[in-house]
């Protein structure tokens, strides 16, 4: 798990999402409009947020939050060779898993 700002408790459907993450040694920024949230997990605990990123890109980017009372948490997706992947990142039918090891910066409007 990953904390990140509590301010992606508040990401709804036409929210603009702006991620600055660590990727290995380098950052990748994930920028794009909701345009669909589900609820997961037993009691809905946690939240798949998807997101279409605009120019240059035109991608789909999905990743789960988790809350707790005193955090908001980005969830692994699945996992790889030992790698957690948090972020898939679709692009012309192929998909990528992004290992994130940080958010760095985090803006919902």
């Amino acid at each position: 798990m990953i904390q990140v700002s509590d301010e992606l408790r508040d990401v709804c459907v036409g929210a603009t999402v702006n991620l600055f993450v660590s990727v290995g040694e380098t950052s990748r920024r994930l920028k794009g409009e909701v345009y669909e949230t589900r609820e997961r997990g037993e009691n809905g605990d946690v939240v798949e947020v998807r997101i279409t990123e605009g120019a240059p890109g035109d991608s789909d980017i999905v990743f789960w939050l988790g809350f707790a009372e005193e955090a908001t948490y980005m969830l692994p997706l699945d996992a790889y060779d030992d790698r957690l992947v948090y972020v898939e990142y679709r692009h012309n039918g192929a998909r990528t898993g992004l290992n994130v090891r940080t958010v760095r910066e985090v803006g919902v409007r």
